[in-house]
């Protein structure tokens, strides 16, 4: 009897990987403190509570751009179906801001879009400082009763990350996430940023 094939037609997917570099951790960190002393700084676009900095669309540092975006992007296009080399591809940086939660603060679920890829680089992320979630994109599966039989990502809603220190996390920019509130008195400090292929002049 044939067995018959599946169909894959849909497809959601993150990348997960390490990047353990001090030089950048400095870099940031010190740009989180020379912002929050500026007055009115924190933005409230994601966040509630906590610390949002400003957009930024450069990083100063090349070695850092290269190390913490632009590579880890690279590997995780190795994992795609590409219509042409990637290696023929523009890729540079759309936007990146910083984000720093304590106990109680949070992110609404929001995309990146217009953007290509987007990333999380966890900068510190202490026990218990909230899950990053992804949420399908398909409403309808809230209530798809197929959930009571399946353990299967075929009917997941929800997928709930469990972060840690140095952790980088890249998704395609159109996936809905959110934060859940952190429950620990001690900082998550956060790199979120945004991936444009392409030339720089478009």
């Amino acid at each position: 009897m044939n067995k018959g094939q599946l169909l894959n037609i849909f497809k959601s997917s993150i990348y997960k990987t390490k990047v353990e570099n001090e030089k950048a951790k400095k870099y940031f960190l010190d740009l989180l403190e020379s912002e929050k002393q500026q007055p009115n700084s924190s933005m409230h676009l994601s966040n509630k509570g906590g610390f949002q900095s400003k957009p930024f669309s450069y990083i100063s540092d090349a070695d850092i751009n290269k190390e913490l975006f632009i590579d880890p992007c690279f590997n995780y296009f190795k994992y795609l179906n590409t219509r042409k080399p990637a290696k023929d591809w523009g890729i540079r940086m759309g936007s990146f801001w910083i984000n720093q939660n304590s106990m109680s603060d949070w992110n609404v679920m929001h995309n990146h879009l217009p953007n290509n890829f987007s990333g999380i680089w966890y900068i510190k992320a202490p026990k218990d400082c909230g899950r990053v979630v992804f949420q399908n994109g398909d409403m309808l599966i809230m209530n798809e009763q197929n959930f009571d039989y399946f353990d299967d990502p075929h009917f997941y809603s929800r997928f709930f990350l469990n972060v840690e220190d140095n952790d980088l996390v890249l998704f395609p920019s159109h996936m809905l996430h959110f934060v859940e509130p952190s429950r620990t008195n001690k900082d998550r400090i956060s790199l979120a940023f945004n991936l444009v292929i392409g030339p720089a002049d478009g």
